[in-house]
């Protein structure tokens, strides 16, 4: 298994399953704006590993600065 894009996401099924393989992750602010200030704290990259919180469900939270710069209400 190598779920493509949001790596802070998909990394927790990569994680849990026996076919986890990689992660392919996005990260640079001028490839994906979005990607890189869509949550606070977001899971640490270093040398190719990614490290999971343990905070409850996915560990994120959504930005309230990403959410108004990119964001539009649906209605």
């Amino acid at each position: 298994m190598a779920p493509h894009h949001d790596c802070f996401i998909h990394a927790h099924i990569v994680a849990a399953s026996p076919a986890g393989c990689i992660v392919e992750s996005f990260t640079d602010p001028e490839r994906d704006p979005l990607q890189a200030e869509l949550f606070e704290d977001p899971p640490r990259i270093a040398k190719g590993w990614l490290t999971l919180k343990d905070a409850p469900g996915l560990g994120l939270v959504l930005s309230k600065a990403a959410l108004a710069k990119f964001g539009e209400q649906i209605l």
